[in-house]
């Protein structure tokens, strides 16, 4: 069955399909706002105007948004933007994938609380490309047992006319209560880190076959309890600081 019903908002279309097993919504346009759980997808690439607030707010737990291989480019003075693509405050399980995210001050930032209860956990970011994000390419703030894998960042603090904004990140992570990975991404040409995590608790998080390349720190940890292996960076003025050398990590 074919059919078309608008819901939540007008940037917001559901589409049934015989070939789905659930509905997907389509984010047609952005600002949006998501306050149902569910699967969201991109069909066309979108344009961000605004110079500050969210393309995307994600305000339910258990939501999937799929870019389905298209981008969210912010179009703003990037000099001047503080504007993040994808947002959550206190939510779980977010997973995000398959598309491009270019020009916005944090690409992703899932944040959770430091008194209460904290439900940023279990959140998965993949297949994704970001670049010229000014600020951070990824930022996940006291969260625990995430997923971020296969994500190429590149030219993070830095503007896509080659103007340096920020000592910025690519993937930047402080950890509750630890069991965040990040496997198989790669960041080149961040103006401060690569990789920089942090643990508030006992437990960090574990990377595992990442590359950094032409940052200032490719790998930076800021206590002894990440893990680290098989990690290589190239370029960078300091390669590995901090943490937990498991082994197989090269630098040149």
């Amino acid at each position: 069955m074919n059919a078309l019903k608008t819901v939540l908002a007008p940037a917001l279309v559901l589409i049934f399909s015989s070939t789905l097993s659930s509905a997907q919504i389509i984010i047609s346009s952005v600002p949006s706002t998501i306050n149902t759980p569910g699967a969201y997808i991109l069909t066309q690439s979108l344009h961000y105007t605004p110079g500050s607030g969210n393309a995307i707010t994600v305000a339910a737990s258990n939501v999937t948004i799929n870019l389905n291989g298209y981008g969210i480019i912010n179009t703003s003075d990037q000099t001047k933007t503080t504007a993040t693509c994808v947002f959550a405050n206190n939510v779980e399980n977010l997973t995000v994938e398959n598309g491009e995210i270019f020009g916005f001050t944090n690409g992703i930032d899932l944040e959770g609380p430091g008194v209460g209860l904290n439900f940023n956990v279990g959140h998965i970011v993949q297949n994704l490309r970001l670049a010229y994000c000014t600020l951070h390419g990824i930022l996940l703030n006291r969260a625990s047992n995430c997923l971020i894998q296969n994500c190429q960042l590149s030219s993070i603090g830095i503007t896509g006319g080659g103007v340096v904004v920020n000592f910025a990140y690519g993937i930047e992570i402080f950890s509750l209560a630890g069991g965040t990975r990040i496997y198989r991404c790669q960041v080149s040409n961040a103006t401060l880190a690569g990789f920089l995590t942090q643990a508030e608790g006992s437990q960090g998080c574990y990377l595992e076959q990442n590359l950094a390349t032409n940052c200032d720190f490719g790998f930076a940890f800021q206590d002894t309890v990440e893990a680290y292996r098989d990690n290589a960076s190239f370029g960078c003025t300091t390669a590995f600081s901090g943490g937990n050398d498991w082994g197989g990590n090269h630098s040149q």
